[in-house]
């Protein structure tokens, strides 16, 4: 390695930390790489109502819980698309023969928004449902 290729990596080492040691003094999430990640950094409030979203299966006179991955969708998505799934709940529809292809048929698919209470970081109650689209199987 000659001089020059030395000299020309010692100043980028020195300007990336350079950047790094600023980012993280003065930076917001908006600088990442260079600035914290605030958002994985620091907590959340101690108090108040975790809301989740959870699919309600019925099939054959039986109530269940769906895992939404099983047919390919993460909670996030579900929570993203309340105002669609409200606005027309034969969407949840598609959803349930995504799960028929795991070999069970639903005659009902519910998306149920579920809300846990929360005081000084512990759970102090069950969780509260609130039903927010219904499909039906038609008959």
């Amino acid at each position: 390695m000659t001089d020059t290729s030395r000299r020309v990596r010692m100043v980028a080492v020195v300007i990336v930390l350079g950047l790094l040691l600023v980012g993280s003094w003065r930076g917001s999430d908006h600088d990442f790489p260079f600035g914290p990640f605030r958002m994985y950094a620091t907590s959340g409030r101690p108090s108040g109502a975790v809301r989740t979203a959870a699919l309600v299966g019925v099939a054959q006179g039986r109530t269940f819980l769906l895992d939404p991955e099983t047919i390919g969708v993460r909670r996030a998505e579900l929570e993203g698309q309340y105002p669609r799934f409200r606005a027309q709940p034969r969407l949840l529809g598609a959803l349930a023969q995504l799960y028929a292809r795991n070999g069970l048929r639903l005659d009902e698919l519910r998306l149920v928004e579920q809300a846990n209470l929360i005081v000084d970081r512990r759970r102090v109650e069950r969780p509260t449902e609130k039903v927010l689209a219904v499909w039906r199987r038609p008959r």
